[in-house]
């Protein structure tokens, strides 16, 4: 057994690509854009909202408009961020992630930070 676990938990135990993707077209039609299909957003995460929010935008997105967007993005997403989201298989045994008792652990909702 493990004295500390520390995992990303987007991913880990919790699968919320639809939600950002929700987040991400509502950016997008708040910016004056066409949605995206959710498989194109989905390929887009991994590396926090701001990279994730530059790259629905496209290359041609001034700095300005990514930060309006990812401000945008940021308050949507809190408020719709468990809409769509499930648990992943490791939920259906949860001894698989998570430590004794008595241990310490910490998780990361990455997706969340800029």
């Amino acid at each position: 057994m493990f004295d500390l676990l520390i995992f990303d938990l987007d991913g880990t135990l919790i699968d919320s690509r639809l939600d950002l993707a929700n987040a991400v077209n509502a950016t997008r039609q708040h910016m004056g854009m066409a949605a995206l299909e959710n498989e194109r957003v989905y390929s887009y995460v991994g590396n926090g909202a701001a990279v994730l929010i530059h790259r629905a935008l496209g290359d041609q997105a001034t700095e300005a408009e990514v930060e309006e967007a990812l401000e945008y993005f940021l308050e949507y997403y809190r408020e719709h961020d468990l809409d769509f989201t499930t648990s992943t298989p490791a939920c259906a045994n949860p001894s698989t992630v998570w430590p004794r008792p008595g241990s310490a652990w910490l998780s990361s909702p990455t997706s969340r930070c800029a």
